[in-house]
């Protein structure tokens, strides 16, 4: 913690230098790159620390119960799905107005979706 108050510290500007007539462009420049340093580095910590702790809403950071493990673009607003939910990989058909359950990877018949909703909710408890 000390070292970022002499890194605050140091990016400030001093007395002497705001009471100077002359203004030095290079030294300038140099605190405006430091202190961009200085934020983009607490920024990237922060993310860091989110994404440690799985706080983040997206990307790897967050582990659930349905994993997408490939999906496969057909056209606009249409695409395949292989998710893995309840320890079941399904292919779904993703469209504009709706979701379907095409097969399973093994070839068995897709259940009844209350079936399913029932085994993978009995499965959380």
């Amino acid at each position: 913690m000390q070292w970022f108050a002499a890194i605050i510290l140091t990016l400030l500007p001093t007395v002497a230098f705001a009471a100077g007539d002359n203004f030095n462009l290079l030294q300038g420049s140099l605190q405006m790159l430091a202190a961009l340093g200085v934020v983009l580095g607490i920024l990237l910590l922060l993310y860091a620390l989110a994404k440690k702790r799985k706080l983040l809403p997206f990307g790897q950071g967050r582990e659930g119960l349905i994993q997408i493990i490939e999906t496969r673009h057909l056209g606009p607003r249409k695409a395949l799905c292989l998710v893995h939910v309840g320890g079941e990989a399904l292919l779904l058909s993703v469209c504009q107005d709706r979701i379907e359950l095409l097969a399973r990877p093994d070839g068995t018949a897709p259940p009844a979706f209350s079936a399913t909703l029932k085994n993978v909710l009995e499965g959380q408890r």
